[in-house]
């Protein structure tokens, strides 16, 4: 699995890539302290979301670009 190699990731942008879903892994990244989902067409957060103990900063406001993303 790809996570084994980005452990040391402290800061995620993941903004404006018009994502319908979040990776359960994002759990396992346990140095990330910033996580950018803003501009997306999420509708929910993988639980594993909670393992971030180190998470200080979230941008993940309720989407209003959804019709500017291709589903």
């Amino acid at each position: 699995m790809l996570t084994c190699c980005f452990k040391e990731i402290q800061k995620l942008n993941l903004s404006m890539n018009c994502l319908c879903s979040l990776s359960p892994a994002v759990g396992s990244l346990d140095n990330l302290v910033v996580l950018n989902l803003w501009g997306n067409n999420l509708s929910s957060l993988p639980p594993e979301i909670g393992q971030l103990k180190k998470l200080e900063h979230t941008s993940i406001p309720k989407d209003k670009y959804r019709d500017k993303c291709l589903t």
